[in-house]
């Protein structure tokens, strides 16, 4: 696979972004679900073709309070264009999806070290190889302590809206349904020590509260 991009982005008012990207990438792969004999569904991953993408975005942060409180919104919309064929069959598309987020951090007690971070991001319906995806909410929670001799601990929440990667697909002559069940909310507790001085902190909270990361679905 050979994939090349270029991003053009303008950044005013110190706290706003705004930009556009467009992606290319040949001979692409991607895995996919079809109807084998016996009326049973096989998965696999196949090179398909070529893939282009063209992304239009925005993001803003804004501090509150002195540094109490950080927010970061973004919001994006992609377009996306796939052609090419698997074992005979057009497995070609055209789609648009959208995304916003929101992250706000807080800085419950400088002195103490401690901080809050809640992140909630949505997800418009994804598509792909013979399959099209849910509207996605995620939302994430944390919650850090900071020691003066180095050491942190947080405990960390992820999807707690418990969103769940189903797909469909419908054809005249094949159609299917995947709804997972399972439970993907999940909690992590983490301590970490450093040791040292740092001299970068600034800049590593700098990237902390960057504009929120955009991800393909």
């Amino acid at each position: 696979m050979i994939y090349s991009d270029v991003d053009l982005r303008y950044t005013f008012l110190r706290d706003y972004i705004i930009g556009a990207s467009y992606s290319y990438g040949s001979d692409t792969f991607s895995e996919y679900s079809f109807l084998s004999e016996n009326n049973t569904t096989v998965s696999s991953v196949a090179n398909f073709g070529n893939e282009q993408s063209l992304s239009f975005y925005c993001n803003a942060e804004k501090v509150f309070f002195n540094g109490v409180w950080r927010m970061s919104l973004n919001a994006a919309a992609d377009y996306d264009r796939n052609q090419g064929t698997i074992d005979g069959q057009d497995v070609s598309y055209n789609t648009w999806t959208g995304e916003a987020g929101i992250r706000n951090i807080f800085n419950i007690s400088s002195k103490g070290g401690i901080r809050a971070t809640f992140s909630y991001n949505y997800y418009t319906p994804s598509k792909g190889i013979l399959k099209v995806g849910h509207h996605k909410h995620l939302l994430n929670a944390s919650f850090s302590k900071e020691f003066k001799f180095g050491g942190s601990i947080s405990v960390d929440a992820f999807n707690l809206l418990n969103y769940r990667p189903a797909y469909h697909y419908n054809t005249e002559s094949y159609s299917y349904r995947d709804n997972p069940q399972t439970n993907n909310i999940s909690l992590q507790v983490r301590y970490t020590q450093k040791f040292g001085q740092s001299r970068v902190r600034g800049a590593q909270n700098r990237s902390d509260t960057n504009h929120l990361g955009r991800f393909k679905k």
